[in-house]
């Protein structure tokens, strides 16, 4: 099931289920908190392995793409990127810890400044749906091959560790002095295919 279907049904059966929740009684807001804290460990548990497994691989495959305007920006021109694949899924990785921080830190504030306790049951749900859904956790996690729609650049929609466009993969280099050839160990994904076509 696609993610974003899987995060809509998830979403509409939680705000069903919790809509029955007496949220008058302590007991069941001690219960929410303690469901909200789990996820949130997990989650940040799966984080710190996904790194220790990018910083063990130190995959220095070269990553050549263009990165498309922001939206909203003004830019009509996309970003050229030369990187490696351990400092994109690097990156990676750190947008989304950002993303669950400031999560975190906006459902405290709901939370014990304006004392809403219902949140806590879909913020407990839903990240932790788009964490298993998403490409970082399904390869060094679920141990996936990085191929089709795990490809990098990480189309959008993939979840947490997604950019917000899809990435163009830029035209292979055509001499030594280009940004590709400054980065390589070794031939890039294109040049092993052109050399399985001659072959």
């Amino acid at each position: 099931m696609n993610a974003q279907v899987l995060n809509l049904v998830a979403a509409l059966g939680v705000m069903q289920y919790s809509k029955r929740l007496d949220f008058e009684d302590p007991q069941i807001v001690y219960y929410a908190r303690a469901a909200y804290v789990v996820s949130n460990a997990i989650i940040f548990g799966i984080y710190t392995i996904i790194q220790t497994r990018i910083s063990s691989n130190n995959d220095r495959t070269p990553l050549i793409y263009e990165e498309p305007a922001a939206p909203f920006s003004g830019q009509s021109a996309g970003k050229h990127v030369s990187t490696t694949v351990k400092d994109y899924d690097t990156e990676q990785l750190q947008k989304a810890k950002k993303s669950s921080m400031i999560g975190v830190a906006m459902m405290a504030f709901m939370h014990l400044y304006m004392g809403y306790a219902q949140p806590l049951v879909l913020q407990s749900i839903l990240p932790l749906i788009s964490l298993f859904t998403n490409q970082l956790t399904s390869i060094y996690i679920l141990g996936k091959a990085a191929e089709g729609s795990l490809a990098r650049p990480f189309a959008a929609g993939g979840g947490p560790f997604s950019n917000a466009n899809k990435s163009a993969p830029a035209a292979p280099a055509a001499s030594s002095s280009t940004p590709a050839a400054a980065v390589s160990d070794g031939p890039t994904i294109t040049e092993l295919n052109d050399e399985e076509k001659t072959a």
